[in-house]
């Protein structure tokens, strides 16, 4: 919990050795390929010449930057932290490895693959999942954003209402039938039938002058990117203010981390537990009642309640435990 880092003196964060840094591919090492802006990156590999077996090599890395500078991730380097990229670009980082394989007959489905992205990268991402659908893929898109579902073939309207009053479907049909029909009450039918909005392609660039809240007030910003975090950031300590970050990474330190754990519950709980007359008769101490230690953890899991399996391009799944059932602990412990 009090743990720092700090980069490595003898690689300097490039992560491979020393010696192998003094090796260049067209005037750049290793580390300085690395850290060079998506953007620029495309830029460099676009302007030099190679010979037969690099430049069909290059070609494929540029399709790749290409995409994700189309989708508005320019700002990362090769070397960004996967701590650091935010959980819609993971996704969409994802989508284009997957775009970039040569499966076919699978069924991707994505989760809101839009969010966070101008109406002009939505149009990269409209393309970029046509082009998984043209090499005989079928794509399911869980999505609320008007300029996607305008441009679905096939819609699936979930309802009448939100939470625990929907979850019926109320229609499941051609996009077409879906505007022409009367026989349901949606607000997704209402708003499509509206205006679509012009979309503006012109990307300007935010300094910490166009950031000025109102002091004690709620300041909203759509489409967040890391460009609009810097000049608030930038905002906030020219003004001598306190910036507290909330972001949407995974809380805890590991995967095993939950609600219980990360606020300290999970500590009474095991008090609790270990109490009880039953643990007593069984002799099980409180560290029996922890996942995360091999007393009363699953052996078969390690307390995970799942097993991942890599699926190489696929990436990596996970199933659930067959001997715990996805309850983490020993059958003596539950």
């Amino acid at each position: 919990r009090f743990a720092s880092s700090k980069t490595c003196p003898s690689c300097h964060g490039a992560r491979i050795k020393a010696a192998h840094l003094k090796y260049r591919w067209k005037g750049l090492n290793f580390k300085e390929w690395m850290e060079l802006p998506l953007d620029e990156l495309y830029q460099k590999l676009q302007s030099k010449e190679y010979e037969a077996g690099e430049q069909v090599l290059v070609d494929k890395l540029c399709t790749q930057l290409d995409d994700l500078i189309r989708l508005g991730m320019d700002h990362y380097r090769l070397s960004t932290s996967s701590m650091d990229i935010s959980s819609g670009d993971g996704q969409r980082i994802k989508l284009i490895k997957q775009v970039n394989s040569s499966l076919q007959g699978i069924l991707y489905v994505f989760d809101e693959p839009s969010i966070g992205l101008s109406p002009a990268y939505q149009q990269h991402l409209y393309h970029i999942l046509r082009r998984l659908i043209s090499r005989g893929n079928t794509v399911m898109v869980v999505e609320h954003d008007l300029n996607l579902i305008r441009k679905a073939d096939w819609i699936v309207e979930l309802g009448p209402k939100a939470g625990i009053n929907g979850g019926e479907i109320i229609f499941n049909g051609k996009r077409t039938e879906f505007l022409q029909t009367e026989a349901i009450d949606s607000p997704t039918l209402s708003a499509l039938h509206s205006p679509e909005p012009e979309i503006n392609k012109k990307q300007k660039k935010v300094s910490e002058t166009d950031f000025q809240p109102a002091k004690n007030k709620l300041a909203v910003v759509s489409r967040k990117t890391a460009t609009v975090l810097d000049a608030i950031k930038s905002y906030s300590e020219q003004q001598d203010l306190q910036m507290l970050t909330v972001s949407d990474q995974p809380i805890g330190k590991t995967p095993r981390s939950n609600p219980a754990t990360y606020t300290g519950i999970a500590d009474k709980i095991r008090d609790l537990f270990a109490k009880t007359d039953a643990a007593k008769a069984l002799q099980l101490k409180k560290s029996a009642f922890s996942f995360n230690n091999k007393v009363g953890r699953c052996p078969r899991c390690e307390g995970a309640g799942v097993i991942s399996l890599s699926m190489s391009v696929m990436g990596t799944i996970n199933q659930t435990c067959p001997a715990c059932n996805g309850k983490r602990f020993k059958p003596e412990v539950l």
